[in-house]
């Protein structure tokens, strides 16, 4: 990527923060350059974290992101592939569950495959749907287009189904980036 692309890429993520834009930008710098922090206080030390330890708590608790507006500069700025070669997408489902974190009050119920007879079949944590462009060669690295939590099995259809089909998610939304040649 351009230095110019990267900048102006980082002044779009910048606006796209409302509220706590320069501490939440400074967790993101850290979040990039530290990969052996392992807990929050580490990333405030940083050197691109360029405040007090609190902050980051401050943050992550009073900070608001435009998520629309980040997923649209995610498809804005996402390298396209030649034309000659499609753009492969992946998508994940993962469930993390925690049915003992009872002070998570955001967990929703999960259903639980291949249980032994007898054990409940829900489970209580989180399930999360991620959706990427697969780089042509295969690497470490992805472009993350979607990163949404799951809906609570208690809002959905019979069976544990969305209307969409989909068990536990929303229906998907219609980007305006997707559609063209490179799809």
């Amino acid at each position: 990527m351009h230095l110019n692309t990267w900048n102006e890429f980082r002044h779009a993520v910048y606006s796209s923060f409302l509220q706590g834009k320069d501490a939440l930008f400074n967790l993101l710098d850290a979040l990039l350059s530290e990969c052996e922090a392992q807990s929050l206080i580490e990333l405030s030390l940083s050197p691109h974290f360029q405040r007090t330890w609190d902050s980051v708590y401050e943050a992550l608790s009073d900070g608001k992101i435009d998520e629309r507006r980040l997923r649209e500069l995610f498809l804005e700025y996402l390298v396209r592939p030649a034309l000659d070669h499609p753009l492969r997408i992946g998508i994940d489902a993962s469930n993390i569950a925690r049915p003992k974190a009872v002070t998570s009050p955001d967990r929703s119920g999960q259903k639980v495959p291949n249980l032994p007879d007898g054990e409940q079949a829900i489970t209580y944590g989180w399930q999360f749907s991620t959706v990427v462009a697969l780089p042509a060669t295969p690497g470490s690295w992805t472009y993350v287009l979607d990163h949404a939590p799951h809906r609570d099995l208690d809002h959905c259809g019979p069976g544990g189904r969305s209307p969409t089909g989909a068990s536990g998610s929303s229906p998907p939304e219609k980007h305006p980036g997707l559609h063209g040649s490179w799809v």
